[in-house]
């Protein structure tokens, strides 16, 4: 059953991996002048939440803590694209 539960975290992880970088090539290679920083700045919240969330199911996996740290370094780079 703690295997089930683990692969299902697990499952969990890489699909949110996933979806961020969908998101991240998306603003990434999409037109400047249409960025939305609010709905950016919304995502990363509701992101680091999620990631929050998890983090207290798991401890210690790296998947999870590249991810954390993928979208902590976006949202610390948001002002920067803000003030563009």
């Amino acid at each position: 059953a703690q295997s089930e539960r683990d692969l299902e975290l697990l499952r969990s992880v890489w699909e949110m991996r996933k979806e961020w970088e969908d998101h991240w090539n998306e603003w990434k290679f999409g037109k400047f002048a249409s960025i939305d920083v609010g709905v950016m700045e919304a995502f990363a919240q509701a992101f680091s939440k999620r990631i929050y969330k998890l983090q207290k199911e798991v401890k210690g996996w790296k998947a999870l803590d590249t991810l954390k740290d993928a979208v902590d370094q976006f949202k610390k780079m948001l002002p920067l694209i803000l003030d563009l």
